[in-house]
């Protein structure tokens, strides 16, 4: 669209205004990568910037959009209520059609409305940024028109596993440094230094398809040195000056890192776990500790929250399944032991720690929040987002809340809503409820139907424990409703439906006791992650993933084309540092057709099982990706001196058999102790097929005889 030279303000939009408004919508949810051509009012972001001084372009960007919403609401409050639940709750066309909201809906109507309700928006927007430029002197057309984004240069995303994007930053005149996520750097230019010199360039990127939410951070590739111990800086890059500092991180990379450090080749594979670890040690220093307090994962990788185990190394750190990244160069996070990281609307970070408030990173900069900001108190823990992207973290002296503004508490015991203080987890459901678990005193409910706050606690005959640690909300699918699932680290797992309690502890084969996170998978699982291990529940029993002492369990994103996709699981361990495979399949992969061995054996004789396996439809065995039949003893002389794996070879596909068999190194009859003249041993093996076992265990169980 070439510029206008009319210098008033009386211009016309331009007839595809409202699309290139609802790019700046889907923006808002991550959802779509745009045109190329997206619609900003750039007076009105650069206005808001004035005000807040403090805020960052996308919040600017969201404000102006919220008020145009809430103008919107007075004429009509329908289309104003579509346009929050689309684009400010991130709810799907399905989603709303379902909730007839805010009326039933027939899908083809409702797709019309919201083309009503975005045109609305687009010409509301236009008079308020006419009226902005009018106060400045500049056309709309003149500020607008002549403001193209340049083509990006590879529009595809990064494929999963190669080289994926860092971080740059780029500033706004106002200070305000936006940055994101992708392969090369794309920016907005034209004419906007014609905005009165209250703008300088902005930069506007967005995700590669299949990335995560942001639309508005640039970016630079990522620095990847060769594989080697990573040296932390003897000295931050930045440090976070005064409070809300904004420290800019190194020259390059996903979190501000100043390099990032080659994964090993070949993790460690714990057999009997079924899980490859990534500690300090296999990884050369890459990963900065064992103890692994808290992991996220999003389109850009896994994030990991470090936990001092009494001298050792804290702070966060990041893997993108290529390379690793110490994310504490800027300051913003070193030092910190992390209780939670969550992502936002807007694909920023936000980690919660001990002692030091919350940090959050933009994509470019590293911002560190503390009571002198508004937090109530510098004890941080667990972190979730809402509906309308608000942030909100639980402390010990009570529930914040970050608007984009500034933080409040609309929880505490001094204003008669908390029964107690610490709080550790805090979860909203679909029906309104607030819910808030206390480190030693149970959950304060807040029903949404009459406003009342009530106490839930173990004494009560409801929750299993009263120490909290997390809350996740399953929303209702096939045979259950939508419930709402509390790990406490004195009372195993509890769940509430409806208002019908369940606890479920080691006693009913949950994974332990002592439980430290939840999580739900792409199959609607339940998985849970314990001082003694990890587990799943499939509506049916528990399943037992792991046995280690894990502190966090998270599923891989919900995303195409990213290092790690919903088909992966990730715990942060005390003492192995991170493990991961992919989850468990909710149907057979495998079939075992027979394990062939000598039964009875004399002391010393050899003999080479043989296992023969099938794949089901429309499962493959392949030995380009490491397929393997592996031993799941912990105890090596189980192997009875048998290799610990034998490869598939070539491709094996469904409905063919295939014979696990290696008579290279055949398996060794043990001696028997004096006295004993029979003895019966058993060594067990399972399918490992794309990185995690599959099929029943195969046990070899043979007599040894005199």
């Amino acid at each position: 669209m070439p510029a206008t030279r009319n210098p008033g303000i009386a211009e016309e939009p331009p007839s595809d205004l409202p699309e290139r408004v609802l790019e700046v919508l889907y923006g808002l949810t991550g959802r779509r990568r745009g045109r190329g051509d997206e619609w900003v009012p750039e007076c009105l972001v650069a206005r808001e910037l004035r005000d807040r001084p403090d805020a960052l372009r996308s919040d600017a960007l969201r404000a102006v959009l919220t008020a145009a919403r809430e103008r919107l609401a007075v004429e009509s409050p329908e289309l104003a209520d579509l346009l929050a639940g689309r684009f400010w709750e991130g709810l799907s066309v399905e989603k709303m059609v379902e909730a007839e909201r805010p009326r039933p809906w027939q899908d083809r109507n409702f797709q019309n409305q919201q083309r009503r309700a975005v045109a609305r928006l687009a010409a509301l927007l236009w008079e308020m940024e006419s009226l902005c430029l009018a106060a400045s002197g500049v056309a709309t057309g003149a500020a607008h028109a002549a403001v193209p984004v340049a083509a990006p240069e590879d529009a595809a995303g990064a494929p999963a596993g190669g080289e994926r994007g860092g971080v740059g930053a780029l500033v706004d005149g106002g200070g305000h440094a936006d940055g994101g996520i992708g392969r090369h750097r794309r920016r907005w230019t034209g004419v906007i230094a014609l905005l009165a010199g209250v703008l300088g360039v902005a930069a506007i990127a967005r995700w590669p398809s299949g990335w995560l939410q942001s639309t508005l951070l640039p970016a630079v590739p990522a620095v990847v040195t060769e594989a080697a111990p990573m040296a932390r800086p003897a000295a931050p890059t930045g440090t976070v000056a005064g409070t809300a500092g904004m420290v800019a991180g190194p020259a390059a990379g996903g979190c501000g890192e100043a390099a990032r450090v080659a994964a090993p080749a070949v993790p460690r594979l714990l057999r009997s776990q079924g899980v490859s670890a990534f500690s300090a040690g296999n990884t050369d220093g890459a990963v900065l500790s064992d103890w692994v307090r808290q992991v996220a994962v999003d389109a850009r990788g896994v994030w990991l929250g470090y936990f001092s185990d009494g001298g050792g190394p804290n702070g966060l750190g990041h893997w993108n399944k290529v390379d690793w990244a110490d994310c504490n160069g800027s300051g913003a996070t070193a030092g910190m032991n992390v209780n939670d990281i969550v992502f936002d609307h807007l694909g920023r970070v936000w980690v919660a720690a001990e002692r030091v408030g919350v940090a959050m990173f933009d994509g470019a900069t590293w911002r560190r929040f503390t009571t002198a900001d508004g937090l109530p108190s510098a004890d941080t823990f667990g972190l979730t987002v809402d509906r309308s992207g608000d942030v909100w973290v639980g402390t010990w002296a009570g529930v914040a809340k970050y608007d984009g503004t500034a933080w409040s508490t609309p929880y505490a015991m001094r204003n008669g809503t908390l029964f107690d203080d610490q709080v550790h987890a805090v979860a909203f459901d679909g029906a309104g409820n607030v819910w808030v678990g206390h480190v030693k005193a149970g959950v304060s409910l807040r029903r949404a139907a009459d406003g009342r706050w009530v106490h839930v606690t173990r004494a009560g005959g409801q929750i299993g424990g009263d120490e909290v640690r997390a809350i996740v909300v399953r929303p209702e699918r096939g045979r259950h409703g939508e419930q709402v699932w509390f790990a406490t680290s004195d009372g195993g797992v509890s769940v509430v439906e409806k208002g019908r309690w369940r606890v479920f502890t080691a006693d009913d084969g949950a994974p332990g006791n002592d439980v430290r996170d939840l999580a739900i998978d792409r199959y609607d699982r339940v998985w849970a992650a314990s001082a003694t291990g990890v587990g799943y529940f499939d509506d049916e029993r528990w399943h037992i993933y792991h046995t280690l002492d894990a502190f966090s369990v998270a599923v891989g994103a919900d995303c195409a084309d990213c290092p790690f996709d919903s088909d992966h699981v990730l715990t942060g361990t005390r003492r192995h540092g991170l493990t991961h495979s992919r989850i468990p399949l909710d149907t057979e992969a495998v079939e075992v057709v027979s394990v062939t061995y000598p039964e009875v054996v004399a002391p010393g004789e050899r003999f080479v099982p043989e296992f023969v396996v099938a794949p089901i439809t429309p499962f493959a065995l392949r030995e380009d990706r490491g397929d393997m039949l592996v031993n799941t003893d912990a105890d090596d002389a189980l192997l009875f001196g048998a290799y610990e794996h034998i490869a598939v070879k070539g491709v094996v596909d469904a409905g063919k058999a295939f014979i696990f068999s290696a008579p290279d190194t055949p398996m060794v009859a043990p001696e028997l102790p004096a006295g004993v003249d029979e003895q019966v041993f058993t060594s067990s093996w399972r399918v490992w097929m794309h990185t995690r076992y599959v099929g029943p265990p195969m046990h070899v169980v043979f007599r040894v005889r005199r």
